[in-house]
């Protein structure tokens, strides 16, 4: 069921949503994140990422995530972090951002049913002379839920969806709807292979990302 269910929401995402977006990109986002228990509750996480776009042909971002995730109780996780970000702009260069995050997540089971919700809110803030808003951070309210299967002791499908809210001019101006697997190698090492389909709202020129992405998580 749940295989069918992944299925069609794939075709669904390449087929029906690809007629409406102006401005399209086909991206591939690669990431290998390393974590580390520093006590029973809390732990270290640092994430570096690389995104490939212009139809996965030249390097649009390079971005690392440092950070901790808290877990309050059995079913409720707090996470604090900090992302450095070089984006490409339009004559090649780079330039730098910074991104502090702040996670509640809390979840749901019933056997091998996993309902997830994550609330992020998070300020953005480009470097001096990155232009003349840099003073500004951009200030956003992500709501995520994610449902998952756990399929034996190692493959765990799941569909998602995610809806940005940007606190600055108080409209929702982008969404993201996907699916994933992830593969349990060993205690220690995890794989993640998904499909996104990133799309902005309330814009008169909307552009569309269809993204692929895959993960490594190495577990210390």
């Amino acid at each position: 069921m749940i295989r069918s269910v992944i299925l069609w929401c794939s075709i669904f995402l390449f087929e029906g949503f690809s007629a409406f977006g102006q401005v399209n990109d086909a991206q591939m986002w690669l990431s290998i994140a390393g974590q580390k228990r520093i006590t029973k509750n809390c732990t270290i996480i640092l994430n570096p990422e690389f995104r490939i776009g212009e139809n996965i042909g030249k390097l649009n971002r390079f971005s690392s995530d440092v950070g901790f995730e808290y877990k309050v109780s059995r079913y409720i996780k707090g996470a604090l972090f900090y992302r450095f970000i070089l984006d490409r702009m339009q004559n090649n260069s780079y330039e730098s951002k910074h991104r502090f995050y702040v996670d509640i997540n809390a979840k749901v089971k019933a056997k091998k049913l996993v309902v997830n919700y994550r609330v992020r809110y998070q300020n953005q803030y480009q470097d001096v002379g990155g232009g003349i808003d840099w003073r500004m951070p951009k200030s956003y309210l992500r709501n995520k839920v994610a449902v998952r299967y756990v399929i034996g002791k190692r493959w765990t499908p799941s569909i998602n969806y995610e809806l940005w809210t940007n606190l600055d001019d108080r409209m929702n101006d982008n969404f993201r709807v996907g699916t994933s697997i992830d593969y349990e190698l060993n205690k220690r090492n995890a794989l993640s292979f998904s499909y996104f389909y990133n799309k902005e709202i309330n814009s008169t020129n909307p552009w569309t990302f269809y993204i692929v992405m895959a993960e490594f998580v190495h577990t210390f």
